[in-house]
């Protein structure tokens, strides 16, 4: 008996079918597999927390957020002992007064997995290199783009920050003479700022060291970058104790996710500041994946990630959260500072 096979027309059926649920589970797939990075990028924040407050406990404080005095490095590197990184922390020499010079520079193109978020698709600088031309010592090597993180401190609030007047004490008027916009008082209006056109603030209150809390100027000037906000735990040249966090560890954010390609401000993992820059810390000015900022101010640039709906952070007292890109920007802002008085919670 002759057997009989496949018509054309069946043989078509049967493709289209196949094509049909590949089309139905390739979804569900990428879904699952942009769950499981999500939580790996979780549990990397969560390390970094528990690291934090394993340094906290030795020091009794949080590291310096970013420095420019010194070393030049940022937090990334004094926690790597709490990370089971304490080979590559004995290889740094925390007195070399360059962050990109040597024995430090060539550390700069160390990859640290748990400060990358497997969903962040770029893992190194597209504009620094090392060797730098300053280092006379590796002339003639081939430069090499440096190896970046995706999760950063937060400086603090930057202006505007309507929450930055009313509620923090009785307020003097800004003699700051590095403040652009020229003298204002506690909440008043100020003028010649071509950034913000927003008041400056000089509240008087917890922590003030006599300049206006929503930013510092390195240097003596407001050249470049934005300035640093100074009311973030992990900030300029300062070692927060959990005891100065008076808004409360659980309401303060400590490390925030800037994993998001299009931020194109990556620089070495462990710099500091450097000519007004910094790289291990960044304000809170706008709210998640704003490409408002420019080059000249990457100090403001945006958080953010690849993961859809907004990124995590990690808090003050180490719980990591997610934080939805709908969130309101004065809140993100209030849970910025560690001082200022605000009354800001989350509820999960």
């Amino acid at each position: 008996m002759r057997r009989r096979g496949f018509t054309l027309i069946e043989l078509l059926v049967v493709i289209a079918i196949i094509a049909i649920l590949i089309a139905l589970l390739l979804p569900a797939v990428q879904q699952a597999r942009e769950a499981a990075r999500r939580t790996q990028c979780r549990n990397h924040m969560k390390q970094i927390g528990l690291a934090l407050h394993n340094y906290h406990d030795r020091h009794q404080s949080f590291p310096i957020g970013v420095t420019e005095t010194n070393s030049q490095l940022s937090w990334h590197a004094f926690i790597l002992p709490d990370l089971d990184q304490a080979p590559l922390y004995n290889r740094f020499q925390f007195q070399d007064g360059i962050y990109g010079s040597q024995p430090n520079g060539e550390l700069c193109l160390q990859r640290i997995p748990t400060y990358f978020c497997p969903s962040g698709g770029i893992e190194r600088s597209p504009r620094e290199f090392w060797p730098v031309w300053w280092d006379t010592a590796n002339v003639g090597k081939p430069q090499v783009f440096t190896v970046s993180a995706h999760y950063y401190g937060v400086l603090g609030p930057l202006a505007p920050n309507p929450y930055a007047g009313p509620n923090n004490g009785p307020g003097k008027p800004n003699t700051n003479p590095n403040d652009p916009t020229g003298p204002s008082t506690n909440g008043g209006p100020s003028s010649g700022d071509p950034q913000n056109n927003f008041p400056r603030f000089d509240p008087g209150g917890p922590g003030n060291d006599g300049t206006f809390p929503e930013a510092d100027y390195c240097k003596g000037g407001p050249n470049t970058h934005g300035g640093f906000g100074n009311t973030g735990i992990l900030t300029l040249d300062k070692a927060t104790r959990i005891g100065e966090v008076t808004d409360g560890v659980s309401n303060t954010l400590l490390v925030g996710e800037l994993s998001w390609n299009s931020a194109n401000v990556y620089r070495c993992w462990f710099r500091g500041v450097n000519g007004c820059g910094t790289g291990g810390s960044k304000n809170i000015k706008y709210h998640f994946f704003q490409r408002k900022f420019t080059i000249w101010y990457a100090n403001d640039v945006s958080f953010g990630s690849e993961h859809v709906g907004g990124c995590h952070w990690v808090f003050g007292d180490g719980r990591v959260n997610f934080l939805s890109e709908n969130m309101d920007l004065q809140l993100l802002k209030k849970l910025s500072s560690r001082n200022l008085n605000e009354v800001a919670s989350l509820d999960f």
